[in-house]
């Protein structure tokens, strides 16, 4: 489309070195820039809706180069190509993203794995409409720049435990995982420069400033997490999982949660009487229960929010705060607890496959913060069964 544009360059790494059969480090890092001349159209016609308003044989420029508003059928002169060209909408957009590890062997059964996970992002947006645009009639002009950088941290520690003796086969992880991040923000906006000559470049020339504003946001996340994986003779099988996670969206004394699950199978086609037999070629079992937890909640909606503002107080612009969330203390983890027993099959040298299972569902789901929740602090547990039958590919 005519008056836009986009542009992306990227740099990409990849890096993984085993210096010794028990240490091992690699890294990915990706680097990106994308630049976006954006068409910024008023949201009430497109710019096709425009073109079809004006005249098959008139021009979009006058004789004297300048634009031609008087072909249009629409009211106001709007001029399409005018709306597309005058305007100046540019967004500059950064990302960097890394991800690395170490790597020890120690021993014959265990192995220690550092992760270490970077994601930042940074893009600036900036507009300027010229007193000449598509209406013919425009007396003033406006800028506007918003910029906003983003950055996710993430590390993460895991020691591995392995063990394969005759018939047994145990497989234990225990990690911790570590996970902060911030963005920030700025917006202004602006009117009535003396000229279009600087465009967005020089906003402190406008005489009216309309709008400044700012924000930032900061979160964290923690979990400790252990499993163990045993099977004896590929036939009978446990998983024991116990997770206590933490977050930074929950107000003290309830930012911590316990997750613990349990499955157990039983792999019946691995059993000698299942030997001779040819239909079956793979039957198992499960049984299954646990909890996970959800914190996708607003940041600080455990927290009193105030607005600022200005009133005129005695004669003088004087800077105003007023409440616009009211917090929810008791708020906590979204919990939900499922019960599933399946089975498992696989008929006739793998022609007929698939699964059945049974499950019931709990879930206790918190209110969130706003005047609702102010005045029903309560859990809102859901419950759902079902049976799902899930045919093979």
């Amino acid at each position: 489309m005519v008056g836009s544009g986009f542009n992306r360059t990227t740099l990409r790494t990849n890096v993984d070195a085993e210096f010794n059969p028990w240490f091992s480090l690699g890294t990915t890092v990706s680097l990106s820039r994308e630049f976006s001349d954006i068409s910024t159209l008023p949201s009430d016609y497109s710019l096709a809706v425009y073109g079809i308003g004006m005249s098959p044989i008139g021009t979009a420029f006058n004789p004297d180069g300048s634009y031609n508003y008087t072909e249009s059928s629409r009211p106001l002169g709007r001029n399409p190509l005018a709306e597309a060209l005058l305007p100046t909408d540019e967004k500059n957009t950064y990302y960097v993203l890394n991800n690395s590890y170490l790597q020890f062997k120690i021993g014959e059964h265990f192995t220690w794995r550092s992760t270490l996970g970077i994601k930042w992002n940074y893009w600036r947006e900036d507009y300027f409409s010229p007193r000449k645009g598509s209406y013919q009639e425009k007396k003033t002009n406006s800028a506007k720049a918003t910029t906003l950088q983003t950055q996710d941290l993430l590390t993460e520690h895991t020691l591995t435990y392995t063990l394969k003796k005759e018939v047994h086969s145990f497989f234990c992880p225990g990690r911790f995982h570590r996970a902060k991040g911030y963005d920030k923000g700025l917006s202004t906006e602006v009117s009535n420069f003396a000229n279009d000559i600087t465009g967005f470049y020089d906003l402190n020339s406008a005489q009216l400033k309309n709008s400044v504003k700012s924000g930032y946001h900061n979160w964290g996340y923690m979990s400790w997490l252990g499993r163990i994986n045993y099977s004896y003779d590929n036939r009978y099988l446990l998983t024991a999982v116990a997770r206590y996670d933490g977050s930074s969206r929950f107000s003290p004394g309830n930012k911590w949660a316990f997750f613990p699950s349990v499955s157990v199978g039983w792999r019946i086609t691995e059993e000698d009487f299942m030997k001779s037999q040819q239909v079956v070629n793979d039957l198992k079992l499960r049984l299954s229960y646990g909890r996970v937890g959800n914190q996708a909640i607003d940041i600080y909606s455990t927290q009193s929010l105030f607005s600022s503002g200005s009133t005129i107080l005695g004669g003088q612009e004087v800077v105003t705060y007023t409440p616009s969330k009211v917090p929810s203390k008791d708020l906590t983890w979204e919990k939900t607890d499922q019960f599933d027993a399946g089975i498992d099959f696989s008929f006739f040298n793998s022609v007929l496959t698939g699964s059945l299972d049974y499950y019931h569902k709990k879930d206790q789901r918190p209110a969130m913060g706003d005047i609702r929740s102010f005045l029903h602090r309560t859990i809102h547990p859901v419950a759902e069964s079902g049976i799902a039958l899930q045919p093979g590919s």
